[in-house]
């Protein structure tokens, strides 16, 4: 059986919330060569979420044998609520590509206030 290479991952699937973030990483499920995280956001990138578990704990979120390696996160794109998240995707996998998805700004502050709405967080 093959190993997992030593540096994870080749590449992050980030962008704005609902901006089609989940949509790619399930169309990435599907792809014999591509090997996702088990868990959509591992947010390992993030000091004050994942990041303190260690990368033994990061490596277990894949299945070993693909040729490439990714994860996908809006998180990651939160700047303001998350710092560092460049410098340790960096430290980890310098070599990382970055998927940036974008979606026109309206038609995501829609969604993105329905979703709000539903869950609650929001009174109309």
């Amino acid at each position: 059986m093959k190993t997992l290479p030593d540096q994870l991952p080749d590449f992050a699937i980030i962008g704005a919330m609902k901006a089609g973030t989940t949509t790619v990483y399930h169309y990435l499920l599907d792809h014999p060569d591509v090997g996702l995280s088990s868990m959509k956001e591992t947010d390992f990138f993030i000091r004050n979420k994942n990041y303190k578990f260690g990368e033994d704990w990061y490596r277990s979120q894949f299945a070993p044998g693909a040729k490439v390696y990714g994860e996908a996160s809006p998180n990651y794109t939160m700047r303001d609520l998350f710092t560092k998240v460049p410098e340790n995707l960096q430290k980890s996998s310098p070599n990382a590509k970055l998927i940036f998805l974008a979606r026109d700004p309206v038609a995501r502050f829609v969604s993105h206030f329905r979703h709000a709405w539903l869950l609650g967080h929001i009174q109309v």
